[in-house]
């Protein structure tokens, strides 16, 4: 099942202030809505989300609209059913997880 809760826009500064600094998974969004990546965070949700919009991880996620989250404290368990789910309906990971290397 994919990340249900609302969705952001990753160019308003204020609304990552609604991201809490907790363990989950998060989904990054291109203009259309798809997804292009998803992502774990052991300790801090924010920061991961922000460090991706702002290009501090990779080129592909800078170029994020939007973006939601889970939080959880099986954060790769729940990261791997994210993107072999992603995987069974697309035949292909999200781009970006593909550009970074991310198949496990």
């Amino acid at each position: 099942m994919p990340i249900k809760t609302p969705k952001y826009m990753a160019v308003e500064s204020t609304n990552f202030k609604e991201v809490p600094v907790s363990k989950g998974v998060y989904a990054l969004y291109g203009p259309d809505k798809t997804v292009v990546y998803y992502g774990s965070a052991k300790l801090n949700l924010r920061e991961e989300i922000l460090n991706h919009c702002r290009g501090h991880e990779t080129p592909c996620t800078e170029a994020s609209w939007y973006f939601n989250f889970e939080l959880t404290n099986a954060t790769r368990k729940r990261e791997k059913e994210l993107l072999e789910e992603f995987r069974k309906q697309k035949s292909s990971l999200p781009k970006c997880n593909e550009r970074i290397g991310k198949h496990d």
